[in-house]
């Protein structure tokens, strides 16, 4: 839920390219700026999407490698997993 209000200030040509953008995109100028600081600052969810893709990512990398060669020792691998 939206509560919190920011006035900004834009010069008329600058505006006005938003606003067209805005238009084509079928969108607000708000919700644009909205979008553009949750990327720039990661702010929300993407702070945590992205560790999950990390996390993903790795997980692929190691998975490709091919089977696992020696035995698996899950103490060790859950005190890797606490301090993540």
């Amino acid at each position: 839920m939206l509560s919190k209000r920011v006035q900004l200030l834009f010069d008329p040509e600058e505006f006005s390219y938003l606003q067209d953008l805005a238009d084509k995109k079928k969108t607000t100028v708000s919700a644009m700026v909205r979008d553009a600081v949750e990327q720039v600052y990661e702010t929300s969810n993407n702070a945590e999407r992205t560790k999950t893709e990390k996390f993903f990512k790795d997980l692929h990398k190691h998975w490709s490698r091919g089977p696992i060669a020696k035995e698996i020792n899950y103490r060790e691998l859950i005190e890797e997993g606490r301090e993540r």
